[in-house]
């Protein structure tokens, strides 16, 4: 089996910290370029190099749109699906 390259094992990395940062208010995890970078032990500059940085500023963009919804909307945004019956 080949091995992952660098840029394939930094994005598995980065997709793993967004998605569990955008569950988080903007407070409690920061979602810029700088900080994600801290997060991941990486400079800024490999984010830029890589472009990965139009992943970090899209992950914020919905962290700020999921601030504003509730637990049960984002859950319906995320299942559509799976629609929970909540009647008595």
């Amino acid at each position: 089996m080949p091995r992952l390259s660098v840029r394939d094992q930094l994005h598995r990395r980065l997709r793993d910290y967004l998605a569990i940062a955008e569950a988080h208010t903007p407070d409690e995890t920061a979602l810029d370029v700088r900080s994600v970078a801290a997060a991941l032990g990486v400079s800024p500059t490999t984010l830029y190099k890589y472009g990965f940085n139009n992943n970090v500023n899209a992950a914020e963009q919905r962290q700020r749109e999921n601030a504003l919804l509730s637990g049960p909307a984002i859950e319906k945004r995320f299942f559509p699906g799976s629609a929970r019956s909540v009647e008595n």
